[in-house]
């Protein structure tokens, strides 16, 4: 009985949300997986009025081992062309039974894995000339999304009012709802002239 309320609420299904899966034991590696399968779909959901399409975004080929991912997409997420007109972001996602929340956002904790996620963040985005932004959930929890503060204020989408501000391996980073995040991307994007 236990087995199938696992299975039930491992994979989400089409339109079910973030929060609705937990991991099967053994299952890590696929719970990254999945995670980063349904974080890619709603970026394209978020795009498509843009033509934006799920070949426009998907999950890195062996993204779990980054030495074995390509230089050109060294990422979680394989973002086109076409779609880094609108989100010139290189995407790193994690999801884990829990988050240090109280390492994030104490001044005076040492940030411990936060530094290690923020810095593979950049490291991939520095090799593809992006903006690194980390996608993250614990489980039964909304998925937030951590920028730095000074790339998205390039961007035009500096209004966001974040839930936290604090600072990880010396950068300023903000923290807000995955959703929220989306949204205020998206808004900029319809107003930006040269994107088209």
């Amino acid at each position: 009985m236990f087995e199938n309320l696992r299975q039930l609420g491992s994979n989400p299904g089409p339109g079910a949300s973030l929060r609705s899966y937990t991991l099967r034991a053994g299952g890590a590696r696929a719970k990254g997986s999945s995670f980063e399968r349904s974080v890619s779909k709603l970026v394209v959901s978020a795009f498509e009025e843009f033509g934006i399409t799920p070949k426009d975004c998907y999950r890195t080929p062996l993204s779990g081992g980054h030495m074995r991912a390509s230089e050109s997409d060294p990422g979680d997420l394989v973002i086109s062309p076409a779609l880094a007109n609108y989100f010139p972001v290189s995407v790193e996602c994690k999801a884990y039974k829990s988050v240090p929340w109280l390492k994030l956002i104490h001044p005076r904790k040492k940030r411990g894995i936060w530094d290690k996620w923020w810095k593979q963040c950049c490291t991939a985005a520095y090799k593809q000339k992006r903006l690194p932004v980390l996608i993250f959930k614990q489980n039964n929890s909304d998925v937030y999304a951590m920028y730095a503060y000074q790339d998205l204020t390039a961007l035009g989408v500096g209004h966001i009012v974040p839930n936290i501000t604090t600072r990880v391996n010396g950068d300023k980073v903000r923290v807000i709802a995955f959703a929220q995040f989306l949204d205020a991307i998206v808004i900029a994007a319809r107003g930006c002239k040269d994107c088209r």
